[in-house]
């Protein structure tokens, strides 16, 4: 599944989880705002195997310990479970 970084390497991280049939790309503008108020963003694409495990995963990996949740579309039904599920991991939704 494809999973993109940007932003300042210490800034707070936004979890932005894709609508199905749009690519990261999608969100460039989006991105590009955030980073400007100093935020990173990590995008993950829409996958079918994606769930809220492979989310938390996917955190691990980078050694994000929290993040703000957004989500579009089919995205926005994952982020709405880890939202409710791991309050110890999202600040907000």
């Amino acid at each position: 599944m494809p999973v993109e970084v940007a932003g300042p390497d210490k800034g707070s991280v936004v979890l932005l989880l894709c609508a199905a049939h749009h690519a990261p790309a999608t969100y460039a503008a989006v991105c590009q705002r955030l980073h400007t108020a100093s935020l990173r963003t990590i995008i993950v694409g829409a996958d079918p195997r994606l769930t809220a495990k492979s989310v938390i995963g996917i955190l691990d990996t980078l050694g994000v310990k929290w993040a703000l949740l957004v989500g579009d579309r089919v995205g926005g039904e994952l982020a709405w479970e880890l939202a409710a599920t791991r309050l110890d991991r999202f600040i907000g939704l």
